[in-house]
């Protein structure tokens, strides 16, 4: 009895060892698959090895996964030591990474069911189709001009279709048929759109791809009618127009522009920041990017907004604005304008009085600003005043000109005066203002905005001999013919004629302005250096002279039109004299 249990006690044991190692053991080979690189529309393949690492027959009892992956071999046993390859594919439906798992049963007692990690990287195309529009001219001739199609993504570009439409003329055609043209990442490709119209015609070319983001994309076509004006300049302002350090800035139209056709116009908004382009972000409010956050506003900076206005042929003039953040422009040494019209332009004005400018970029300084007559805009540079001083005189002529140094004071300009001005704002017309009378008289288009009035003086150089009617007309003011003014035309620098025609030895010849007006020889250009001019008078040899005289205190035109009834030598007759 004893030997019999024993027996079956050894036989037991022996059994349950037999079984043990009779038991299967799956194992999969990757334990994770990455198909990397798929391009969009594309498929990728992999292969995943199962098999059986254990002592009894691995029965597989199913595979499954889930879309955009799919798997491929049906289940079946394997012995001891056997393997089976099971194909995987994924189907890129969708750019992105993608996630899933091939899920394996089978009877291994360890782990009946295993799950294999899936992802995918598909690559996707980017289009970039340049430029965004064309425009031809609407002669009637036969042209072409060419679409450039790159693909700056990772995956194959696929133009599917390409086709142009209009507005029913058949204007526009293409030159070749890009049907599922292929285009890899980095490469460029080109479409040629041919037009032939006279007239006016509008269309589009319109690119179908496999982007996923932009799957349609249009070039804008046209044929301009030869004939065609853009469209005028818009008036714009910066609000609020004195910005302290982190105030937001608006960008607004406050006259839009005006296209010549009545066709329609749009606005595209850019920014500088101390005349640099702003790359930075921008707002929107009434238009797209007409807005800058308050987070890249510092002190002391100068923001322009530039808004460039177009129809459906191309762009017309731009209109800006400018502000200073933190001190208003003109009104402060650290921002101070190039000229009085500058500061009158960029919206700063605050009437008639004293500004800051700096036309070089050298220092700033002050001068007085006349924002009321025709317009606005004028920077005084210099007053010939009947003040008892001796200031404008032959021998010291070239303070006026050509070594023009500053006289007197702003504080006084009632009195002989000359701002630096009067050498550093470039102009193009000029204006005098004349007192008690106020009676003024603007001449537009004397300079030629690049010189200063006193390199405008010098240029004439010596007293020229005129012929009536050789001067500047006048263009705006309060002056007129009156009294023994010949003329209300500018001159600078005449030669008397003494009633008879120029003569070099003739006395009372002037520098710098004049007016024609007759003396004791009549009209035309008697003695304007002792009746006519602002300043100088060459007299007789007496070289100490200006055109100042007991009886005849001139300041232009002011003298014989009747105009200084001020007290003499009490400075209050005074001609002004303001470029802009």
């Amino acid at each position: 009895m004893i030997r019999g249990a024993l027996s079956a006690l050894l036989l037991t044991a022996c059994t349950e060892t037999q079984v043990q190692g009779l038991e299967p053991a799956l194992t999969v080979a990757p334990e994770s698959v990455l198909f990397e690189g798929v391009p969009l529309d594309g498929e990728g393949e992999a292969v995943v090895t199962i098999g059986n690492a254990g002592g009894g027959t691995l029965q597989l009892e199913g595979f499954s996964t889930a879309s955009p992956f799919s798997v491929e071999g049906e289940p079946q046993d394997l012995e001891p030591g056997a393997s089976l390859a099971v194909g995987l594919r994924f189907y890129a439906l969708a750019d992105g990474t993608h996630e899933g798992a091939l899920r394996i049963a089978s009877n291994d007692p360890e782990q009946p069911t295993v799950d294999v990690p899936l992802s995918a990287v598909v690559v996707a195309p980017d289009i970039l189709v340049e430029p965004e529009r064309l425009v031809f001219a609407g002669d009637g001739a036969r042209q072409q001009q060419r679409i450039y199609i790159s693909n700056e993504g990772e995956g194959p570009l696929v133009l599917v279709t390409a086709a142009v439409s209009d507005d029913g003329g058949g204007a526009f055609e293409l030159a070749q048929e890009p049907q599922d043209l292929r285009v890899e990442a980095g490469e460029i490709t080109q479409l040629d759109v041919i037009c032939e119209v006279e007239g006016t015609a509008i269309g589009a070319l319109s690119i179908q791809s496999n982007d996923p983001d932009s799957p349609t994309v249009e070039v804008w076509l046209g044929a301009e009618d030869p004939d065609n004006d853009t469209p005028s300049a818009p008036v714009v302002a910066i609000t609020p127009g004195e910005p302290e350090e982190g105030d937001g800035l608006l960008c607004e139209i406050l006259e839009p522009a005006v296209d010549p056709e009545g066709e329609q116009v749009g606005y595209t908004f850019a920014w500088r920041e101390d005349d640099a382009a702003w790359a930075g972000a921008t707002g929107s409010s009434a238009h797209a990017g007409d807005s800058i956050d308050g987070a890249e506003t510092q002190d002391l900076e100068i923001w322009t907004c530039e808004v460039t206005p177009s129809d459906p042929w191309g762009a017309g003039d731009a209109g800006e604005a400018s502000v200073q953040i933190g001190c208003v422009y003109g009104a402060d040494e650290r921002c101070p304008g190039l000229s009085c019209l500058d500061i009158l332009e960029q919206g700063a004005a605050d009437g008639d009085g004293v500004y800051w400018i700096d036309p070089l970029g050298e220092g700033a300084y002050q001068v007085h600003c006349d924002m009321t007559l025709d317009g606005g805009g004028w920077t005084l540079t210099m007053v010939s005043s009947d003040d008892d001083q001796t200031t404008w005189t032959w021998n010291n002529r070239t303070l006026m000109s050509s070594d023009a140094r500053p006289v007197g004071s702003l504080d006084a300009i009632d009195r002989d005066f000359e701002s630096a001005a009067h050498v550093d704002v470039v102009f193009a017309d000029l204006m005098f203002l004349h007192a008690p009378s106020g009676v003024w008289a603007a001449y537009d288009l004397v300079g030629d905005g690049t010189l200063g009035l006193a390199a405008t003086i010098a240029a004439v150089g010596d007293p020229v001999c005129y012929d009536p009617g050789d001067g500047f007309a006048m263009t705006a003011g309060t002056l007129t013919l009156q009294g023994d003014l010949c003329s209300t035309e500018l001159y600078f620098s005449p030669q008397d004629w003494d009633g008879w025609g120029c003569s070099a030895d003739n006395d009372g010849h002037t520098h710098g302005p004049a007016w024609s007006a007759a003396n004791n020889s009549g009209c035309p250009f008697d003695d304007p250096g002792s009746i006519s001019g602002l300043g100088p008078n060459q007299h007789d040899g007496q070289q100490d002279l200006e055109c100042r005289m007991p009886d005849e205190n001139c300041l232009g035109f002011a003298e014989k039109a009747g105009l200084n009834t001020g007290a003499q030598g009490a400075a209050e007759n005074y001609m002004q004299v303001y470029v802009r």
